[in-house]
């Protein structure tokens, strides 16, 4: 009886226990990268400022209070602002390779398109201002301008938009923050999904504009006095159009009822930086990573580089976008 052969049963369940969780393991790796923090770049280029009266969007700052009084900042946009936290607490930035975006190890959604903090996140802890951010990857203004996301379209894909990221804030955002007028800053970004969409089957700009300014006026009227655009960082006949339009509103706004608004030409920058790279610190490839969904392959110093995967910045650009968006704030006030 005592000596008698094991039974295997509990062999095989032991390699097959031993084998779920190797497959687990490499599935989720078991240790966050935290990748080097160093900052070598130079912001190699000033804002070029411009008058209240222009017709086209050009870069100024109209009013908004001091950087020093900024205690909350709302941010909406996609991509290049979405911290993977949709109005909440985000995940701290860590790495987790193959993973090549900088967040939670487990829901892509809570995760950042670059290698490190972006750049809202840089300027709201510069200011020790609290962050409020509803931006989210692939956003465009408003899914009913753009044959692509229409969802009354069969064959329509919508994504995130501002429309979206709008009504959510109003939900739930005055149970966040106090959101004091004098103190808050909200900055929006859209334009890149747009163009894109646009491209893809055809879209309808005027509802694009529409929007956009309803949304705005729509945060004015629950207490936005304090307004920052980011321009695209490419140029585009349509997007161009867009954000005269858009700087014509605000202009006229401030006229009407005293809100403060910025632009931000992101174009300025990047064309700067395109033109020479070394000038700022950059060397190597302007691009990191060869895929945007692994990090096997990329480069071995991303604070050198541009863009962490195609078409998104780095961490350190990140910053040089915060540092940019200052200057703006600091110099081009009218």
């Amino acid at each position: 009886m005592f000596g008698g052969r094991t039974s295997s049963v509990p062999h095989l369940a032991l390699l097959l226990l031993l084998k779920a969780a190797t497959s687990l393991a490499q599935a989720i790796p078991d240790f966050p990268v935290i990748l080097n923090t160093t900052f070598p770049l130079t912001l190699a280029v000033q804002p070029s400022c411009g008058p209240l009266t222009s017709q086209r969007f050009t870069e100024i700052n109209t009013g908004i209070i001091s950087l020093d009084k900024i205690r909350t900042t709302v941010a909406f946009g996609d991509s290049w602002t979405d911290n993977g936290s949709n109005g909440t607490v985000p995940i701290p930035p860590m790495m987790w390779p193959p993973v090549p975006e900088a967040g939670s190890a487990k829901n892509p959604a809570q995760t950042r398109a670059s290698n490190g903090f972006v750049w809202v996140e840089i300027f709201a802890n510069t200011l020790s201002a609290k962050l409020l951010d509803y931006a989210i990857g692939g956003a465009v203004i408003d899914n009913f301008a753009y044959t692509s996301t229409n969802p009354n379209n069969i064959l329509g894909h919508p994504q995130a938009s501002f429309v979206d990221q709008a009504s959510l804030f109003f939900l739930q955002g005055k149970f966040l923050d106090a959101l004091v007028p004098s103190q808050t800053l909200y900055t929006v970004a859209f334009g890149i999904n747009d163009h894109n969409q646009a491209a893809i089957a055809g879209g309808n700009w005027d509802r694009a504009f529409n929007s956009y300014v309803a949304k705005l006026g729509e945060l004015q009227a629950a207490g936005a006095r304090n307004i920052l655009i980011h321009g695209m960082f490419q140029s585009f006949p349509d997007t161009d159009r867009l954000q005269d339009r858009v700087f014509g509103y605000l202009r006229d706004s401030k006229a009407q009822n005293g809100t403060n608004f910025a632009f931000v030409n992101l174009e300025k920058l990047f064309t700067a930086i395109k033109q020479d790279p070394a000038s700022f610190g950059y060397r190597g490839s302007p691009t990191c990573l060869r895929s945007s969904v692994t990090t096997v392959g990329g480069c071995n110093d991303p604070d050198h580089s541009v863009f962490w995967i195609p078409g998104h910045p780095s961490q350190v650009t990140h910053r040089l976008i915060s540092q940019y968006t200052q200057a703006v704030l600091k110099n081009c006030t009218v």
